[in-house]
Order: structure tokens, then C-alpha cells, then sequence
């Protein structure tokens, strides 16, 4: 099992002390970035999308998770993870390349917090 995480000080009040945010992505370059950007914010782990994210949210247990969680199923993944009673009440935040107002109406319908478009506006997902 590949996992990165990064246990980092907190300069931030953007944040909750500890928080802890899973990154989930397919693309290493972005979860890379993704990874240094909320670095010094936050306790940080990420996984790829081929990977369990029910089993890493039950192992890392993070207060938010933020990545692509569109699948060829559609939504199926971030409504299976809403529906779970283990991980229910985890805020999530789409990065996807479906920007389309029906495709946000649908991840939010579906269980999703936000929905950015991809690419996104690092600053816009900080806040």
C-alpha cells in the first residue's frame, strides 16, 4: 500500500488544529501539488483513485477529503461514501473535469460540499 503523509505545524486559522484531508487522485503531478499546497496547513495524506477510498477514510479517518471521485460509474463513488455510515459525515470536494452546471448540480445532489472544475484556482480551494 502506497500512502504519503506529511504531519506538519499548523500557521494557518484557515483550518481547524489537526485537521486532517485526504487527497484522492489519479494524476501524480496533481496529487503531488495537492499534497504541497494544504502541506503546511493541515495533516495530509493522499491515494490514488484506484485505490479503496472507504478503506483509507476508515484509516486515516480525515476531517475532509478533496480530489476526483468521478469514476465511468458517474457519481457512484461519492454517493456509496455518503451513504456509508462510517463516512457520512465527511465533507467532500470535487476536482473533476466536469464543468458543466448539470454535472455540479449533480455532485452536490449526490453528497458532494463544492465542486471545482479542473483547472482550478488554488486559492478558491484554500478558501
Amino acid at each position: 500500500r502506497q500512502l504519503s503523509t506529511f504531519d506538519v505545524s499548523l500557521d494557518s486559522n484557515k483550518f481547524p488544529q489537526n485537521c486532517k484531508i485526504l487527497i484522492v487522485e489519479a494524476n501524480d503531478e496533481l496529487r503531488h501539488y495537492l499534497l504541497q499546497l494544504f502541506a503546511k496547513t493541515a495533516i495530509v495524506s493522499s491515494i490514488s483513485v484506484s485505490k479503496n477510498l472507504f478503506e483509507e477514510a476508515l484509516v486515516f479517518r480525515p476531517d475532509l477529503v478533496i480530489g476526483d471521485l468521478v469514476d465511468n460509474q458517474g457519481f457512484h463513488r461519492v454517493s456509496e461514501f455518503k451513504k456509508n455510515v462510517s463516512t457520512s459525515h465527511i465533507p467532500l470536494i470535487l476536482l473533476t473535469k466536469l464543468n458543466s452546471r448539470e454535472d455540479k448540480i449533480s455532485a452536490l445532489m449526490h453528497g458532494c460540499a463544492d465542486v471545482l472544475a479542473k483547472p482550478f484556482d488554488s486559492e478558491e480551494l484554500l478558501y
